[in-house]
């Protein structure tokens, strides 16, 4: 038994001296890299894209005639052009590329205002397309379908929209863009000083408007909610004809969020919050008093965790109420609540 340890022993150091000395290593990569849309040598007579994916492990610096260049970008002036690709892996292997090509435009040159590639939007748009030729023809589809351009496009949809402009010597140059129209990042469910759409879940909750500004998070009131008693319930939020903001499918909409204030935290029990949803089946999202300080609180539930695979729920909340259930300690404790919104977290950056 001693000899087998003894010589498995000097197997691991065996091999420790062989990884350490260089001799016995794990392989990395060599720097790799793909180019598309541009070849070394070439003329173009009209813009080009070039795209620039690197391999495995590999980390890349691209410019353009000496200058930062990103991958994708369409490059639409004429000129001579040196298109520099340096790649390195994580050993500092590195290997450098060089792409010359020449552009003399003999195509329309088609520009784009009042839509993006990739864009968002929740109003309508009206793209407007220009060519840098007088007698220029430009056929315009959308949606596989004739578009007059000029015409405000309203309806929420995913639209793909092709563009082909024709100069005097039947040269042509086509751009296809992609676009969405939908609901705005957020929505806002406010808080009027009727505090239409709100109410007590039982006679154990008091709701009233607020306007004292040290208990409001934006505007001009919020929520004020008086609880006595250690009882389950709390504000609740009618739907569409009881609240002049709410809205009917959700389905868009990633979280709900409000701000939510407690003067002092331990007035609130282990389970302080149940934000609970009236549907069927009903859904409850808890919040622990652990994780709630002194003073403003911005409350997030996931609604998306929330219905699970019950994605139909928030495509109608016509019939669905929603309720703030706050657990307190015990004895008579007052709250305050501002800001409810829908939100789409994908999108707060556009």
């Amino acid at each position: 038994m001693l000899k087998k340890l003894g010589a498995f022993g000097f197997l691991v150091v065996l091999i420790l001296s062989l990884t350490l000395s260089g001799c016995f290593s794990f392989s990395v990569p060599d720097p790799s890299f793909t180019v598309e849309g541009v070849e070394d040598g070439q003329t173009y007579e009209q813009p080009v894209t070039p795209t620039i994916e690197p391999g495995k492990g590999t980390t890349l610096t691209i410019t353009l005639n000496g200058e930062p260049f990103e991958s994708g970008t369409t490059i639409t002036q004429d000129g001579e052009y040196k298109l520099v690709i340096v790649a390195k892996n994580s050993r500092g292997k590195e290997t450098t590329s060089e792409i010359e090509f020449t552009i003399e435009l003999d195509v329309p040159l088609i520009t784009i205002t009042g839509v993006e590639n990739g864009g968002y939007y929740w109003d309508a748009v009206t793209p407007n397309i220009t060519t840098d030729g007088e007698n220029d023809t430009i056929v315009v589809t959308l949606n596989g379908e004739e578009y007059t351009l000029g015409t405000p496009i309203e309806a929420h949809d995913r639209y793909t929209m092709v563009i082909t402009a024709t100069n005097e010597k039947g040269k042509s140059w086509t751009v296809t863009i992609e676009f969405e129209i939908g609901a705005p990042p957020e929505h806002e469910i406010g808080i009027g000083e009727e505090l239409a759409g709100f109410q007590p879940a039982s006679d154990s909750v008091v709701l009233s408007y607020n306007t004292d500004p040290q208990y409001i998070k934006s505007g001009n009131g919020s929520l004020k909610v008086e609880k006595d008693g250690n009882s389950g319930h709390g504000p609740r939020l009618n739907r569409k004809g009881d609240h002049p903001d709410w809205i009917d499918d959700w389905s868009r909409f990633d979280k709900l969020t409000v701000w939510f204030y407690v003067e002092n935290v331990d007035s609130l029990a282990d389970n302080a919050l149940t934000f609970r949803m009236y549907s069927k089946p009903q859904k409850d999202f808890g919040i622990a008093k652990s994780s709630l300080t002194d003073g403003w609180n911005l409350l997030e539930i996931d609604l998306k965790a929330l219905v699970g695979s019950d994605t139909d729920i928030l495509k109608d909340m016509s019939s669905t109420f929603i309720e703030f259930i706050i657990r307190t300690s015990g004895g008579k404790e007052t709250f305050y609540m501002d800001e409810f919104k829908l939100t789409m977290s994908d999108l707060a950056d556009q």
